[in-house]
């Protein structure tokens, strides 16, 4: 029996200003077909993160509570995005400015499926430098913390090797095997 601990994977969905508000009031992100075969990939309990094309910004830490699927909401987006996963927010929402300078420096694109070293420091990002544990904060703000600690201590004690995630370029996938 192997004692490995298993790490969370992470995802980089996108969205714009048109976009961002359904994602908030469905607790649901969306891809459209080039990108079906990273979104099947999320298994639920993975961490999410929502990338703001027109404002530059990251919105983290979110979880899926739901596997990556077809059509889950076949109406949102008008039909657009119909690969999709359900999420919920871990504590509150936080957003990190210079998206863009920050993905590129951890060598992330689009729809990117995240693990260990690289999970880990973005992530990072999100943790802010001063924390202090206030007795009187509300614990669900403390969440996202909790979930940064935890993956970091696990990845720690672990000699973690990167898993290479085959996605096939765009031309090599054929669509007929997915819904």
């Amino acid at each position: 029996m192997s004692d490995s601990i298993e790490l969370k994977r992470g995802f980089l969905f996108a969205c714009t200003n048109k976009t961002e508000k359904e994602c908030f009031e469905r607790l649901l992100f969306g891809a459209e077909r080039t990108y079906g075969p990273v979104v099947i990939r999320i298994r639920k309990g993975d961490l999410l993160f929502l990338n703001n094309l027109s404002t530059d910004v990251l919105i983290g830490i979110f979880q899926a509570t739901s596997n990556g699927k077809y059509n889950i909401k076949p109406d949102a987006w008008n039909g657009k995005y119909p690969y999709q996963v359900n999420v919920e927010v871990l504590g509150k929402t936080m957003v990190l400015e210079n998206a863009r300078k920050i993905l590129k420096k951890i060598g992330m694109g689009r729809y990117t499926i995240l693990s260990g070293k690289k999970l880990i420091k973005l992530l990072d990002y999100f943790m802010p430098n001063n924390l202090i544990f206030n007795i009187t904060q509300n614990l669900n703000e403390l969440e996202p913390f909790h979930t940064i600690l935890a993956e970091r201590e696990k990845y720690r004690k672990n000699k973690y090797v990167e898993p290479i995630y085959e996605v096939p370029p765009i031309e090599a996938t054929t669509f007929w095997d997915f819904p």
